[in-house]
């Protein structure tokens, strides 16, 4: 009897093992989730976890897709997560089961959720970047206000309506009226700006002192477009010493003239080198190489916490137009190491103007 007994607990126990219970084999199941607005648009950046009830079994966020794929053993769970907008928080708690060796797919639907895709456009239709963007409710009140690295804005918002403001520097529009509802409403405004460029990239420039021999200039390195890293060893930087001659100046020709809105310069200080950044900085511009407008003289100094070894970017707002761009350094009496000059203008603003590089005299610009 007891031999039948035993003989039973092990079949038993080979058919459990041979049908892969999940008592022996632990094997998980998955779940992909899909986190969309009623339109089918997809919503990115969702934390989710999934737990059996108050420990979280696994968890994660929705990719640009609006999916997630979670884990666990076969059974039922609790999907939670939340989505805190600047108007709004839409709680999610739907039940998943996961199946054994299979991927199971759950939609999770979010109601009452739109999203707003401000595309901020130039007068010739293309993209603008670093407008300050607001967005304002019903009643015209802030509900958030970002300054845009791209040309594009996106806020997850409560359906209804909303008004928008968006400024680049002096050119500002108020209250486009736009109207959201659970989808995805994209919006473009154009602003009344000409884009901008680099006319400065790959000209001809002039230096008052040569560079040093170890740090030379070979290769039009201050417009060339490339601007080095944060090592004097770099063959980008041009240096130059400043032992009793304390003045550098450099003068770019644009070729043509052009309405000029900024002009920028990078320098390198590595207090381990003997390298600093310049004592003061003045920018003057001419359309003809004779006549010269110097612009206010620019001061700086580093806050003491910042570290031994900078790049730094000087920039100047111009606002007038210009063949020449003149750059004049107070020079300290250790090494002024300079990167990328570079001159921001409008291209549809060119006029041909008589001017030679080779005939300015640099040392009476200033």
């Amino acid at each position: 009897m007891k031999t039948k007994s035993l003989l039973f607990v092990l079949f038993v126990m080979l058919v459990v093992l041979f049908s892969g219970c999940d008592l022996f084999s632990g094997k998980p199941g998955t779940v992909e989730i899909a986190v969309k607005l009623a339109d089918g648009t997809p919503v990115k950046n969702i934390e989710l976890s999934l737990r059996e009830k108050d420990k979280i079994i696994d968890e994660g966020g929705t990719n640009e897709k609006g999916l997630l794929k979670l884990s666990a053993k076969a059974g039922k769970y609790q999907l939670i997560g939340s989505i805190v907008t600047e108007t709004h928080e839409i709680l999610i708690n739907e039940e998943v089961v996961i199946e054994k060796n299979k991927t199971v797919n759950k939609l999770v639907t979010v109601q009452n959720l739109g999203k707003l895709s401000i595309n901020v456009k130039d007068k010739l239709n293309g993209p603008l970047s670093g407008a300050e963007v607001t967005i304002k409710d019903s009643n015209k009140a802030a509900v958030t206000k970002v300054t845009a690295t791209t040309d594009q804005v996106e806020a997850l918002l409560k359906p209804g309506t909303y008004y928008i403001d968006v400024k680049k520097d002096d050119v500002t529009l108020e209250d486009h009226e736009v109207t959201l509802t659970s989808a995805l409403v994209t919006v473009n405004i154009t602003l009344d700006i000409y884009p901008t460029y680099n006319l400065a990239l790959n000209k001809d420039y002039r230096m008052l002192k040569p560079a040093e021999g170890g740090y030379p200039d070979t290769e039009k390195e201050l417009t060339n477009g490339v601007v080095g890293a944060a090592s004097f060893g770099n063959a980008e930087w041009v240096g130059t010493l400043g032992g009793e001659e304390r003045l550098q100046v450099i003068v770019v020709d644009l070729d043509k003239e052009y309405l000029v809105t900024k002009a920028t310069v990078v320098g390198l200080k590595d207090g381990t080198a003997g390298i600093d950044l310049p004592l003061g900085i003045t920018v003057a511009i001419s359309s003809d190489g004779v006549n010269w407008t110097p612009l206010e003289k620019q001061t700086y100094e580093l806050p003491p916490e910042e570290p031994k070894q900078v790049v730094r970017t000087h920039e100047q707002k111009v606002g007038d137009n210009a063949r020449f761009v003149a750059y004049k350094f107070d020079q300290s009496t250790n090494w002024l190491f300079l990167g990328e000059i570079e001159v921001y203008g409008t291209q549809h603003t060119a006029t041909d103007v008589p001017g030679d590089l080779a005939t300015i005299d640099l040392a009476e610009i200033f």
